[in-house]
């Protein structure tokens, strides 16, 4: 079983909580996941908390880290990949960011969010 995770972004205030976070799951996929909860998501959103989700599949994932080595960037392994992930897309928009940078590389995936 793979347990690879990284941590995105994270803060805690007194009306809000967000964590966003990128790992590989036990199916060898890729997923960037992110909650936003509290009072504030509540006011903003209707509803106490906000959970967004991105999936990329296993041959997408394999896609992705053979475009960044054809950019001479050196992946190799999973690993390496979500310390990448976590170097250059990190913050309070690592989410919207890396969800772009995938559609700008021409790379599948799926988002679900709920809230």
């Amino acid at each position: 079983m793979n347990n690879l995770t990284v941590t995105l972004f994270e803060e805690v205030r007194k009306d809000i909580k967000i964590k966003i976070y990128a790992r590989i799951t036990e199916n060898d996929e890729l997923m960037v996941d992110g909650v936003d909860a509290g009072e504030l998501v509540e006011k903003l959103k209707g509803d106490w908390d906000y959970d967004y989700h991105l999936k990329v599949n296993k041959l997408n994932k394999d896609l992705l880290i053979q475009k960044l080595r054809e950019d001479n960037i050196k992946i190799i392994d999973d690993k390496e990949l979500l310390e990448w992930i976590q170097a250059n897309y990190s913050g309070n928009r690592a989410f919207s960011s890396f969800q772009s940078f995938l559609t700008s590389e021409n790379i599948d995936f799926e988002t679900h969010i709920w809230i």
